[in-house]
């Protein structure tokens, strides 16, 4: 099977939301498949496009919708939320500038509430408390974060060991966002 049409004839069997603004990869938009088409047609031999080189393509065309999808139903979400607020406003009777300091009080918690979900949390801005568990491939670690002081569960993989049994995960660190009850940290 020619693998430029099987591209253009799988591009939208995994559209993960209609809501995504980007219209599905096309082969033929890529300037790298585009010259190694032109190149086959003026050598005369046809383009062959291993199985492993769709399977990787079609995993970062997913992650890409996956990352637009997300960022439409957060702004979704956004919106609710100033709609609820205004809804509420209205129901109160408020003045029009009660209504102007309360907005400008939801834009800079919605600024922050950004901005905290842009920082990348790291191990170094965890204090570990005790060690809760052993895996085959890491340990499981209470922690408490430096900056807040809540307490979580932080699992600590070791990614070789698990690329060597090829049972490859997200990353190297994943983080449980269940805070953990302050009372039953023992030391």
């Amino acid at each position: 099977m020619n693998s430029l049409r099987f591209a253009e004839e799988n591009r939208d069997s995994h559209r993960l939301s209609q809501h995504c603004p980007f219209p599905p990869c096309r082969p033929s938009s890529l300037p790298f498949i585009a010259a190694a088409r032109m190149s086959s047609k003026s050598s005369g031999e046809q383009l062959q496009i291993s199985q492993y080189a769709r399977e990787k393509a079609n995993r970062a065309r997913l992650s890409i919708e996956n990352y637009y999808a997300q960022a439409m139903a957060q702004l979704a979400e956004r919106d609710r939320r100033m709609q609820k607020m205004e809804k509420q406003m209205a129901d109160e009777g408020l003045t029009e500038e009660e209504k102007e300091e309360r907005r400008k009080i939801h834009a800079a918690k919605e600024d922050l509430f950004l901005r905290q979900r842009r920082t990348k949390l790291t191990a170094a801005d965890f204090l570990p408390l005790k060690v809760i568990g052993r895996g085959a491939f890491g340990e499981v670690r209470l922690v408490q974060k430096i900056d807040t002081g809540h307490v979580y569960a932080m699992k600590i993989l070791r990614k070789a060991e698990m690329l060597e049994k090829e049972q490859t995960a997200h990353g190297s660190l994943q983080f449980e966002h269940n805070r953990a009850d302050n009372n039953s940290i023992t030391h």
